[in-house]
């Protein structure tokens, strides 16, 4: 079976107990297993692999120096989280110092609902938190004076999020967001900020979005800030994070008024596509009113052969790190340019490709070369 499909059913909560007994025989394969981890670290899920095959009780079926390799990774991320979680405790009580409350996005909202049990199992690499507009400054400033410094290689020109901040001895970088999300129009901060609440377990000291828009922020993220949609791309990572989100706040998720922020920002069918990819590969529940239809289906059969195909998935990677930097969002945040005119998109997006070249000059294939390889 192929590595990736594979790490899906370890992941999914939709399967029976013949398929968990399918499951034993794939797992007691060495081979199998090792492509099946190495295919769980390049989407940064080999802590969750763990976790899953902990909730499906088939822990027991891996070979036993992989089980016990496996297990350590998963206590030892647990330890990072909880260093995680205590920066951004940190950073809350800086933000505490200049009267704002910051709301955790992400990775960081999942800090503060994980059990002890259960923190161990997302893999995070930034902390991204959203700031009121108006305070941005002052907490970056607050942060500055208490040791952080802008990251090595941060672009100092910044425009959804402040350049990522971090500390001698801090874990990760931390960024500090104005919008939600590589855009501006689409949910603007002041429609999301009246909806916040505080994270269990954090005291009232951190918030995160409303399951509603945490959900929004999860799709716009994966699928047209880093062009899941577009090119394909499944990005398994953020398909487990919107199936978890689902699933813990089954009953706040307002879908109405999801598919009404996406259909008037014309992607409708950004949502039933992603959801649909969720259902068939992480058994998600069906949660709309209107069952798939033909373009979510054909989407995910598409991120399928994709995923079956070496080249196709290096072709679309190249092509996916050429035009990262002409993303129309992007542009609109950089330039004011809206979204709706495609000429006057295209004028920008000529502009802005002479800028690129002329910022990195001899460098520029390198950095497009890099770039394939991460969220583009």
């Amino acid at each position: 079976m192929n590595a990736f499909l594979l790490l899906c059913r370890c992941l999914s909560t939709g399967d029976g107990q013949a398929s968990s007994i399918d499951l034993q025989g794939y797992l007691a394969q060495t081979d199998t297993v090792r492509r099946l981890i190495a295919t769980a670290d390049q989407e940064m899920l080999a802590p969750a692999l763990w976790l899953a095959l902990q909730r499906k009780n088939l822990t027991d079926s891996l070979p036993d120096a992989v089980r016990g390799a496996l297990q350590r990774r998963y206590q030892m991320n647990a330890i990072l989280n909880e260093r995680i979680r205590a920066e951004a405790d940190h950073v809350a009580e800086i933000c505490r110092g200049v009267g704002v409350t910051p709301v955790a996005l992400k990775g960081g909202a999942f800090l503060y609902e994980a059990g002890q049990d259960t923190i161990g199992a997302r893999a995070m690499r930034d902390l991204d938190v959203l700031i009121p507009e108006a305070s941005l400054q002052d907490v970056a400033d607050a942060m500055m004076k208490d040791g952080y410094r802008i990251k090595d290689g941060e672009d100092e020109d910044w425009n959804y999020a402040f350049p990522a901040l971090e500390r001698s001895g801090g874990i990760v970088a931390v960024e500090l967001h104005r919008y939600v999300g590589q855009q501006r129009n689409l949910l603007r901060p002041e429609a999301v900020w009246p909806d916040v609440r505080p994270l269990d377990g954090s005291g009232g000291t951190v918030q995160s979005l409303s399951p509603t828009h945490r959900v929004w922020h999860n799709v716009f993220h994966s699928q047209i800030q880093d062009r899941g949609h577009l090119f394909a791309f499944v990005w398994l990572r953020q398909l487990l994070d919107l199936a978890e989100i689902c699933g813990r706040h089954t009953d706040d998720i307002d879908w109405e008024v999801l598919e009404g922020l996406f259909a008037s920002a014309g992607l409708g069918h950004i949502l039933p596509a992603r959801l649909y990819q969720a259902q068939k590969l992480l058994g998600l529940a069906w949660p709309l009113a209107v069952r798939p239809g033909l373009r979510a289906k054909t989407h995910h059969r598409r991120s399928i052969f994709i995923v079956r195909s070496r080249w196709a998935l290096w072709l679309s990677r190249l092509a996916a790190g050429i035009t990262a930097p002409l993303k129309k969002y992007h542009l609109d945040l950089l330039y004011n340019c809206g979204t709706d005119s495609f000429w006057r998109l295209l004028r920008w997006r000529i502009k802005h490709t002479f800028r690129v070249i002329q910022s990195y000059r001899g460098s520029v294939l390198r950095r497009v070369w890099e770039r394939r390889k991460y969220d583009v």
